[in-house]
């Protein structure tokens, strides 16, 4: 190489600077010091910012979505580092001497990408996660290249020539010299004055190169020092983390202590399949408690021509659970994390039901944004805040705060001014809420069904994940939705991508329809406590019988539908029949 740059070795310190990145220690901006279980970044090609395109989603003016285009190269790298991890005998040994950076960079790049492609954000956290996925494109690619770099045929003198675009490294030892050089990749060798012999003849001399284009301001955390120590592997690996999401509120109307213990005891055994009940496929629900229903029996749907059937292989647990005995005071129930769906028909008058649902629709977008913060403990939304909530504005909120619904309103109004500028944020907006494929302006009776069947949709993955995140608390939150996601249509674990047009997964009328979304919630109770231990020696799979996997899916949701119970002190949202309209879109 014709040129030196400034090496940044010794005690460095870490910031993330105002474009997200960590300036000139950061390894995809600039040559560092070579590190073993990092060599690949030897091998960064150089970034080039793509321009970022938005597609709007909702009425807060902040929350957007990116456009999927800008992502296609994500989605190749991704695609061909699966390919990689499935082809080659010696991919594994690879792996193994890379510390497993190619499935870890596989799954951040999937899950990254998803995040993006998938869900409304702001602006700052779209910059953020749009660096973060570039980080790892550029990474994961850096991984496949020096891999084949590695396995690629040595010229007739038997080196590469040198790729000057590539990043190159800084090293003390000979041997990486040799390596690096073989590869074609620029190395540079730092050593001592006192090494250098009289005899030594000095060709050239170069001058350093200071970073160029590479940001040093400021960023999003201020001054906070995140490392400080001898640049290498710790310093490094400070890069390789994850950012997620910046513009979180702290606590949306949750409670923040950490999260209650399982509870002991149990309203029914799981020891093994529970006999058939003789002469009907559905049993009776106990005698239940008064104390238990609170004026409304939440096991059972109310009888409404726009509330979907409860799934078949949900409906014997929703209705067999054990009721009889007293409730728990109301601070130890959880709350919601989305409107339960029955609440948005329960209104006696048509005006306040379209109030509902037309706020819920305004609001979903930055509502599903606040909840993807992975840190969020079971939340304290009760039912009565849903309903100040999804009536909407009156007037109140410009008054002083001197009623219990005055204040429910401004309880509401901070969670989202801690995420979202006032200015950014209209509380009473007007104009037609895209949803989906449709303009609503009005609530009619082909929507409304399809509204409250998503919202089933909905609470049933965000409780799953709480009651996972309580059970099996030592997973990590990426390992925990790779546990989830493969139950949901679409591979796509925090909403749907669309409206189904026909049922499918876990709504597929026909059992084998469904097997393999039965197999990943098999998958998932495994790794509770106390999960039936039959269960765990019963894999579902294609060849089974109808009955038989009409069997274990009955004693899967009884337990889950039980365990909810034990843990949350009320009924769970289960999934729904997707109602016939929407097959016919």
């Amino acid at each position: 190489m014709d040129f030196v740059p400034v090496p940044y070795v010794g005690i460095i310190e870490v910031y993330l600077r105002s474009d997200y990145r960590y300036g000139p220690v950061d390894p995809i901006q600039w040559p560092q010091v070579y590190c073993e279980a990092y060599q690949y970044l030897s091998a960064v090609s150089r970034p080039v910012l793509k321009h970022l395109g938005y597609v709007r989603r909702s009425s807060v003016s902040l929350l957007e979505q990116l456009v999927d285009e800008i992502l296609q190269e994500a989605g190749s790298v991704s695609d061909g580092m699966r390919g990689k991890l499935g082809t080659g005998e010696d991919v594994g040994e690879y792996i193994a001497s890379s510390i497993g950076h190619l499935p870890w960079m596989c799954k951040t790049l999937q899950h990254g990408r998803a995040r993006i492609t998938q869900y409304p954000t702001t602006f700052r956290d779209a910059f953020a996660q749009i660096r973060e996925l570039q980080r790892f494109c550029l990474m994961a690619r850096a991984f496949l290249d020096f891999r084949q770099l590695e396995r690629q045929p040595p010229s007739n003198d038997g080196i590469l020539p040198v790729n000057p675009t590539l990043m190159g490294a800084f090293t003390t030892n000979p041997r990486v010299v040799q390596k690096l050089y073989d590869l074609g990749i620029p190395v540079w060798f730092i050593r001592p004055r006192m090494s250098l012999r009289e005899e030594t003849v000095v060709r050239a001399v170069a001058p350093l190169i200071e970073p160029n284009n590479v940001c040093i301001d400021g960023g999003p955390f201020g001054d906070v020092l995140l490392y400080t120590g001898l640049s290498g592997p710790a310093h490094i690996a400070i890069t390789h983390r994850e950012l997620m999401y910046l513009d979180f509120s702290n606590s949306p109307l949750s409670r923040r202590g950490g999260p209650s213990r399982p509870q002991n005891g149990s309203s029914r055994a799981h020891d093994g399949p529970s006999r058939p009940q003789n002469g009907s496929n559905h049993s009776i629900q106990p005698t239940v408690h008064p104390s238990q229903a609170r004026g409304v029996n939440k096991f059972i749907d109310p009888d409404h021509e726009w509330i979907p059937k409860v799934l078949a292989g949900w409906a014997e647990a929703m209705s067999t659970v054990d009721l009889s005995q007293p409730a728990r005071p109301n601070f130890k129930i959880w709350g919601y994390w989305t409107p339960e769906p029955a609440m948005l028909l329960r209104p006696k008058t048509t005006d306040r039901r379209d109030r509902y649902i037309l706020t819920w629709l305004r609001m979903r977008d930055a509502w599903l944004y606040v909840l993807r913060d992975h840190g969020r403990r079971p939340t304290s939304v009760p039912t009565q805040f849903w309903r100040d909530v999804l009536y909407g504005p009156t007037g109140r909120e410009r008054t002083a705060i001197v009623t219990k619904n005055a204040a429910r309103w401004q309880s509401v109004l901070n969670v989202f001014g801690d995420v979202f500028h006032e200015n950014n944020l209209d509380v009473a907006p007007v104009g037609p809420i895209r949803w989906f494929q449709y303009s609503i302006t009005h609530p009619t009776a082909d929507i409304i069904p399809k509204v409250v069947w998503e919202l089933y949709d909905l609470g049933f993955r965000y409780e799953i994940l709480a009651l996972d995140t309580l059970l099996a608390p030592t997973d990590s939150h990426s390992s925990r939705i790779d546990y989830l996601r493969p139950m949901f249509p679409d591979d796509s674990f925090y909403s749907l991508l669309s409206l189904p047009e026909q049922p499918v997964g876990l709504y597929h009328p026909v059992p084998r329809g469904r097997i393999t979304q039965l197999e990943a919630f098999r998958r998932v109770l495994l790794r509770w406590p106390r999960c039936p231990r039959w269960l765990r020696s019963c894999p579902l799979t294609i060849s089974m019988t109808e009955d038989q996997i009409l069997t274990v899916e009955k004693e899967m949701t009884r337990f889950y539908v039980d365990t909810f119970f034990e843990q949350s002190g009320r009924a769970p949202i289960v999934p729904h029949q997707i109602p016939v309209t929407m097959t016919c879109v």
